[in-house]
């Protein structure tokens, strides 16, 4: 096992962000060989740490503390997690665009968290199987902004994630959704039914017109 007690770097804006949640993406791919990831640091003073320690998670002064992106990435981390993880594929592959998909004990909930660097924006279409029928419910939540925005003591929500509920986002087994640019996209999808079975090839003829029914 190879816990990682600090993420290091001389910055706290949306790149950083990025580079947090990607970190700690493959760590949760593979939990199994790092079971801790930490990020550094967690209190900074505004002003009295800009050199290479300029990376609080939390930034505060004599009035108020407030987040910067990099701490929001580990809160909305936290909020989506499921224990088990489950085999996800990009196609075709993007050296600058992850997915991590995790799964709740019971299957019905399924998270998915999209870490797009791209410069632009990118529309992804989810196969999800049959993990769900066509009633199911979805969240979405999204910290983007420009690479190098941060949050300040003037203006403390430059950068904050926003949340948006769907109905019924997965439509015959799929779903398309849109990754901003600089962005952390977490999805998290709720089944409420089963997916239909196939249809037979019986059922497909006795169902063509001219075909002997029941009216049923």
């Amino acid at each position: 096992k190879l816990p990682i007690f600090e993420f290091n770097a001389n910055t706290h804006d949306v790149e950083r962000a990025l580079e947090n949640a990607y970190g700690t993406a493959v760590c949760e791919r593979l939990s199994e060989i790092f079971p801790i990831v930490c990020s550094a640091n967690s209190l900074q003073v505004d002003g009295h740490n800009d050199n290479a320690w300029n990376q609080g998670l939390v930034f505060m002064d004599n009035d108020s503390a407030w987040m910067q992106p990099p701490g929001y990435v580990t809160g909305m981390f936290y909020d989506a997690y499921q224990p088990n993880l489950v085999e996800a594929r990009l196609t075709p592959w993007d050296q600058n665009l992850s997915v991590t998909a995790t799964a709740s004990d019971d299957g019905k909930t399924v998270v998915l968290k999209f870490v797009n660097q791209n410069k632009s924006s990118k529309n992804v279409q989810v196969d999800l199987g049959e993990f769900t029928g066509n009633q199911n419910s979805g969240t979405v939540r999204v910290l983007k902004g420009a690479a190098k925005a941060v949050n300040t003591a003037d203006n403390k929500q430059a950068v904050v994630p926003t949340s948006q509920t769907l109905e019924n986002p997965v439509q015959n087994g799929k779903m398309t959704i849109k990754l901003d640019a600089y962005s952390l996209t977490v999805l998290e999808l709720t089944a409420q039914s089963d997916p239909e079975p196939p249809v037979s090839s019986e059922e497909q003829s006795s169902s063509e017109p001219g075909s002997e029914s029941d009216g049923t």
